[in-house]
C-alpha cells in the first residue's frame, strides 16, 4: 500500500518536518448551523475539514514528537512510562502488565495509549511549542464564536486536553467523560490520521442511549468529532495489522 501519509510532509530549508506556516485557522464564513442541528438532535456530530489551516502542522508535530508518555490504568493508579521505554520492555514484563490490563478491561474502565498534555499556561512560540499554539487558538474569538454556534452555549472554555497516539494493542473502554468538579459541557476529538482502514480498529464508538443504535466512526484526517458530556463512548483496540499509528487531539469544553 502506498504511504499516503508522506503527502503531508512539509519541510523548510533547514529540513524540519514542520510547515513553515504554523498558523491554526478556521473558515469563519462556513455555515455551522447544519452541524449544530445534528449535535442538538443526536448529542454528537462529525465535522469534516474542520481546520482551514494547520491540520498538517499538528500531524507533522505528532509524527515527529519524541516525548510521548504511555498511560495505562492499573489497580495502583495510572502507570506512566516513556513510550520508547514501554516499547522496549521485555516480553515477560509487558505480558504481566497486559494480562492485568485485559482482565480490568473485561469488567470495567481501562485504557492504554500514549499522550502529551496540552499545556495549561500559554507559552509564546511557533515551531517550539505547537500545543501551546493550539491553546492560544482555542481562546481566539473565531473559535469561541463557532463553539457557541455549534453548542448554543456561550463562553465555553477549553479546559484540558491531550495529543494522543494509539499503536497496536492500545484501546479505551467505555466511559462518559463526566468528572466531578470539571463542569464539562462537551468533548471533542480532532482526527489527525491521514489514512486508515476500518478493520485496523481504533474506531470511536458511541454506545446506545435511549434505544438509539450504536455508532462507530473510522479515524479520519482533519475531522472534528464533537459530543455532549456525559455520553458513553470508547475507542476499539488497534489491530497488529495497522500500518500507521492513530493520531488525534482530544479535549474538553467547560463553563
Amino acid at each position: 500500500m502506498r504511504n499516503i501519509a508522506e503527502n503531508f510532509k512539509n519541510t523548510n530549508g533547514n529540513g524540519s518536518s514542520h510547515p513553515i506556516d504554523c498558523s491554526l485557522r478556521l473558515d469563519l464564513e462556513r455555515d455551522y448551523h447544519p452541524y449544530s442541528d445534528v449535535l442538538k438532535q443526536e448529542g454528537r456530530v462529525r465535522i469534516p475539514q474542520f481546520l482551514d489551516m494547520g491540520a498538517e502542522y499538528l500531524y507533522n508535530f505528532a509524527r515527529s514528537n519524541d516525548e510521548w508518555i504511555q498511560v495505562i490504568n492499573t489497580e495502583d493508579g495510572v502507570l506512566e512510562i516513556e513510550l520508547d521505554q514501554w516499547q522496549a520492555y521485555n516480553d515477560a514484563n509487558k505480558s504481566a502488565i497486559k494480562t492485568d490490563m485485559y482482565q480490568r478491561a473485561s469488567k470495567g474502565f481501562q485504557y492504554s495509549y500514549a499522550a502529551v498534555a496540552v499545556p495549561v499556561a500559554e507559552e509564546i512560540g511557533c515551531e517550539g511549542d505547537p500545543l501551546s499554539n493550539f491553546l492560544q487558538f482555542t481562546a481566539e474569538t473565531g473559535f469561541q464564536t463557532i463553539l457557541e454556534q455549534l453548542t448554543g452555549v456561550a463562553d465555553l472554555k477549553f479546559t484540558d486536553g491531550q495529543l494522543t497516539v494509539y499503536h497496536p494493542g492500545d484501546f479505551l473502554t467505555r466511559h462518559d467523560d463526566s468528572v466531578a468538579g470539571k463542569n464539562r459541557i462537551a468533548a471533542f476529538v480532532l482526527g489527525l490520521t491521514p489514512i486508515w482502514r476500518m478493520e485496523w480498529g481504533g474506531l470511536l464508538h458511541f454506545h446506545p442511549m435511549d434505544n438509539e443504535p450504536a455508532l462507530a466512526l473510522v479515524p479520519d484526517f482533519n475531522t472534528l468529532d464533537l459530543f455532549t458530556v456525559p455520553r458513553l463512548h470508547s475507542v476499539s483496540e488497534i489491530s497488529a495489522a495497522a500500518l500507521f499509528p492513530r493520531y488525534a487531539l482530544t479535549g474538553w469544553l467547560s463553563k
